[in-house]
């Protein structure tokens, strides 16, 4: 099963723009645990903790070590305008994270091939591009 970090926006302005980021990240958490994928929402997993720590930089930190593990890393639109996910961009190129952008070819050619296969991201690359045949 590949693990799967979700980054995108978060904080905004206004507490709706914070739910629809929320809610963005939710969407595509399902959509991703629904194909199989094992997902980590930094969007949910901090869900009522704003304000928690007089730090939020403690939540950043934390979730570059989930990010870490993660065998690929989904961009959410918008995600250059967030602090936190150019962070974890940079975190991606650093420790060869592969980088997806949300919504995205490769990653819905993966989602509709997979039906009980494995595949590596060389190969969903391979299957997006045309080059790898459908089993």
């Amino acid at each position: 099963m590949l693990k799967a970090y979700i980054a995108g926006p978060l904080r905004d302005s206004h507490e709706f723009l914070i739910a629809a980021n929320r809610n963005r990240a939710y969407q595509e958490a399902c959509r991703l645990w629904k194909s199989g994928f094992a997902v980590l929402c930094p969007h949910l997993n901090t869900l009522n903790m704003i304000g928690l720590l007089e730090e939020e930089k403690t939540f950043i930190a934390g979730d570059l070590e989930w990010l870490r593990h993660a065998d690929i890393a989904i961009f959410l639109a918008d995600w250059e305008n967030s602090e936190g996910a150019v962070l974890e961009r940079d975190f991606c190129y650093r420790y060869q994270i592969p980088i997806l952008e949300a919504p995205n070819t490769k990653i819905d050619a993966y989602i509709s091939a997979k039906d009980g296969y494995e595949y590596s991201y060389k190969q969903i690359e391979l299957i997006a591009e045309g080059e790898l045949p459908l089993p």
